[in-house]
């Protein structure tokens, strides 16, 4: 197999075809945000009793209770959520509305929660971070941050809701999914190969997708990113869609740059 024809990638530089007719794209130049740790709390337990049809007090609050939160406990119907809080210390103890009938006497409620309370973080935490931690299920992003330190300790929510006490968890590094080039149903001329090169300050992983209907996609070639050098990964045609994807490391980076490219041999 011929390696694709692309010149040597220097960092943070600019980069041209190495031969005439060749498809080249630089992908991105952003850097890309490194992992995190944090200590994570969602949603709350405490003790509650129906003061109203439509309402609960509650005392001896462990967490914090939130708008929207989805509430259990005996005396308390399936589905049941916070609407508002009437008194009270702001997600403690206090009168909460909720948004169907209750009638909880002393009953000991879980309170399931989309607010993620983080607190030792480090790293930075980013909208479209995954979260992972032993009492998450499943890949929970982070949506939005609605309080705090930016990026830093403060409350975000996550596309998902838990209930957890408090638990170390993780937040990965940034991911860079690249633009779908299209080679056709039945792949030929002009090109041949195709590839993708990266290079970025801190370490990392690049891999080239493809895909033969755009939607589904599969790791075709995998390489680590080592600092400051040019990672190349080449392929005979052999889908009809190709992207690059990046994944940062442990450490935020401060430079990177990917291309992709095509050529005939």
């Amino acid at each position: 197999m011929k390696i694709l024809a692309l010149v040597s990638l220097l960092l943070f530089g600019a980069v041209a075809p190495a031969e005439a007719g060749a498809l080249f794209t630089t992908e991105t130049s952003a850097p890309l945000s490194g992992s995190a740790a944090l200590t994570g709390v969602m949603g709350a337990s405490f003790t509650a009793t129906s003061s109203a049809p439509l309402s609960l007090t509650a005392t001896v609050v462990t967490g914090t209770i939130g708008i929207g939160d989805i509430v259990m406990g005996t005396g308390i119907s399936p589905g049941t959520v916070i609407s508002s809080q009437l008194s009270g210390t702001t997600g403690g103890a206090g009168t909460y509305l909720t948004n169907q009938t209750t009638t909880a006497v002393a009953a000991s409620v879980t309170d399931t929660s989309t607010s993620l309370h983080a607190s030792s973080v480090t790293g930075p935490l980013f909208p479209g971070q995954v979260i992972a931690g032993a009492g998450i299920t499943g890949s929970p992003t982070i949506v939005s941050q609605t309080s705090g330190t930016f990026g830093g300790a403060g409350v975000y929510v996550l596309s998902q809701g838990f209930h957890i006490a408090s638990e170390a968890m993780t937040g990965g590094a940034q991911i860079f999914t690249g633009p779908s080039h299209d080679f056709g149903p039945s792949p030929s001329a002009p090109y041949s190969y195709v590839g993708c090169t990266a290079v970025a300050d801190q370490l990392g992983t690049l891999n080239l997708d493809l895909s033969i209907d755009g939607i589904t996609w599969s790791h075709d070639l995998s390489g680590a990113l080592a600092v400051g050098l040019a990672t190349s990964l080449t392929d005979r045609i052999r889908a009809e869609y190709y992207r690059c994807l990046e994944t940062g490391g442990a450490t935020t980076q401060g430079k990177n740059l990917v291309q992709f490219g095509a050529t005939s041999n």
